[in-house]
């Protein structure tokens, strides 16, 4: 790509697609915020300019047997990453510049404010010589548990089956010519 990532929306189309909004408790750790897209290994250079532009780290995973069995031809993947407190941020200004357009873009708005809040309001910093300094109050553990919930909630696939004789019957089309439709 020729283009700087982070001057236009390629990117934020792209996460609407393939980003994953996440955090999770680190036990020992407080909580990290994070961000990732995972992608079939032979993308490593998609992957590679986007932690040019944007930060992060890269790491490597083999499908395991069980994956291998409940989904045969699974392929090794890379996959990219965003945990440090400064890319994050770095992040947030790039989605408030260039929105989501999806249903991903709920997702954003909580992980967006959990971020931001938890920022504000941790007493350590899980990269301070490798250990969390301090300890959060009990009130910020309960909230950032509330949005990793609410994260993992919108994230559920909440569409209903479709039947294809409503949709048929909605377009007015006849049923009994369902051949003529391909």
């Amino acid at each position: 790509m020729d283009n700087d990532l982070k001057e236009t929306a390629w990117f934020a189309g792209f996460t609407d697609g393939e980003g994953c909004f996440v955090i999770y408790k680190r036990p020992g750790h407080g909580f990290a915020i994070c961000f990732s897209i995972g992608l079939r290994a032979d993308n490593i250079e998609l992957l590679s300019e986007l932690k040019t532009a944007f930060g992060g780290h890269l790491s490597f995973g083999m499908p395991t047997p069980k994956a291998l069995k409940e989904r045969p031809g699974s392929n090794p993947s890379w996959q990219w990453q965003i945990v440090r407190r400064t890319e994050v941020i770095g992040l947030i200004n790039y989605f408030d510049k260039f929105p989501l357009q999806s249903r991903k873009h709920a997702e954003y708005e909580v992980w967006r404010e959990a971020a931001l809040f938890y920022y504000r309001h941790s007493t350590g910093s899980p990269t301070h010589g490798g250990k969390f300094v301090g300890r959060n109050p009990a009130w910020l553990v309960r909230l950032m548990e509330s949005y990793t919930s609410e994260i993992k909630r919108l994230k559920q696939y909440e569409a209903q089956p479709i039947s294809l004789e409503l949709e048929l019957l909605d377009n007015q089309l006849p049923l009994d010519n369902l051949g003529e439709l391909q």
